[in-house]
């Protein structure tokens, strides 16, 4: 796996505190790094795992910042395939690989310990995140509007 942070992009003008990296094997992953500027480096880093379905890390959002802040957390946040400057098409299993990519990604570059991330799906991708849970050793989940949105999108009216 091959990462590096972005050519061209200042993170500081994106999100304070924030570091962009593209993640890349078989196809790119873009994501956003932000670090908490409270915690102290010797306590133990909290990730989420944002599924940003129909959303762009590379746009100026201060959502990731506040999370970071208000819950005392390092947040973690990508694009799927096919969205942003990520590449590849979109299809399952070009995502299931791009949360894996990720994973291995903070678990073994950014030695996160697995017990200390949190994955949380959003909408439609609550899905994918219950399907990636039994394929790791991790210990927490958080489904936003998960039964809502599969509802509206098989009754939209």
């Amino acid at each position: 796996m091959k990462f590096w942070t972005l050519d061209g992009f200042d993170p500081n003008k994106i999100l304070p505190q924030s570091v962009c990296y593209l993640l890349k094997e078989e196809t790119a992953v873009a994501c956003v790094h932000v670090k908490n500027p409270l915690q102290q480096p010797s306590q133990k880093n909290n990730v989420v795992d944002l599924e940003n379905l129909c959303t762009y890390v590379g746009l100026p959002s201060s959502t990731l910042y506040k999370i970071a802040d208000i819950l005392n957390l390092v947040v973690i946040s990508y694009d799927y395939s096919s969205y942003g400057i990520s590449t590849g098409k979109l299809s399952e299993k070009h995502h299931y690989r791009s949360i894996q990519l990720l994973y291995n990604f903070m678990s073994n570059k950014l030695g996160i310990d697995d017990q200390r991330i949190i994955i949380w799906g959003k909408s439609l991708g609550t899905v994918p995140s219950v399907q990636f849970l039994p394929t790791v050793n991790c210990n927490f989940v958080i489904l936003q509007s998960s039964i809502l949105s599969d509802y509206r999108c098989v009754f939209p009216n």
